[in-house]
């Protein structure tokens, strides 16, 4: 910086200071040999090199605040290079944080509308099997109900093959059902009269009761057929006749 009053002329540099004499301001310069003022030629030359020297330091201090200001603006670059970045990041930061956010509540939107189609689906497959089951029970209603007589004929077949009491059981049961003070006899197949009686009368235990009732083989009966009759009413309490009644109930929905 240049600073100009009436004697002199000054040039600020941060650290130099010139002070330049004033032209016409002091006495001519004089000669160091001689101490005599130097002629107007010589005076010329001597202010030519201060102002060539004034140049000259002026351009070296130019020079260093060039280069003072190059290295602040490089710095300031790279500190607004770092904050542009650092913006850039937080905004790309935010952005996906954002995006996330927008893709979990879509995701979740969608969750609730898959669940609700599964819950629709679910009950529908539900009303359909319901609907197919029921339909395959009425088809095989009847199948299954003669299956399950044909197993519970084998069934009996097998406990009246094995256990000698299990036809009486059979006749005992009936005689429950009838009058107490009816003359009672009992028609059984000559193969049960051989296997379950010896002889023509045979004791039945009726509830806390021994009756005695004759016992006649028919020939007309088949294996497993059994009548009891009193005066005025007869029963068919064979096994067939009972698998009978148990079909029937079955089927009416009673059993």
């Amino acid at each position: 910086m240049f600073r100009i009053d009436r004697s002199s002329v000054e040039y600020d540099m941060s650290s130099h200071v010139v002070i330049v004499p004033k032209l016409g301001a002091a006495a001519a310069p004089e000669d160091n040999n001689t101490g005599s003022p130097l002629s107007a030629p010589a005076s010329a030359e001597l202010f030519s090199h201060q102002a060539d020297e004034i140049k000259r330091m002026a351009q070296v201090e130019a020079d260093a605040i060039v280069g003072l200001a190059r290295e602040q603006a490089a710095k300031i670059r790279a500190e607004a290079g770092a904050a542009a970045d650092e913006i850039r990041s937080n905004a790309y930061n935010k952005a996906v944080e954002a995006g996330k956010a927008e893709a979990l509540r879509r995701a979740e939107a969608e969750i609730l509308i898959m669940r609700k189609d599964l819950k629709d689906l679910t009950q529908r497959l539900n009303k359909a099997l319901n609907d197919s089951l029921a339909e395959t029970v009425d088809e095989w209603e009847g199948e299954l109900l003669d299956l399950s007589i044909d197993i519970a004929r084998k069934i009996i077949g097998v406990e009246l093959d094995k256990n000698d009491e299990a036809f009486k059981s059979l006749v005992q049961n009936a005689i429950s059902h009838m009058r107490g003070d009816a003359k009672i006899t009992v028609r059984v197949s000559e193969r049960e009269y051989e296997s379950y009686f010896s002889g023509s009368d045979a004791y039945f235990q009726v509830g806390g009761e021994r009756v005695k009732a004759p016992v006649i083989a028919d020939p007309q009966l088949k294996e497993g057929d059994c009548v009891i009759e009193s005066e005025g009413e007869m029963i068919n309490a064979g096994v067939e006749q009972q698998l009978g009644a148990l079909k029937d109930a079955m089927e009416r929905g009673e059993a």
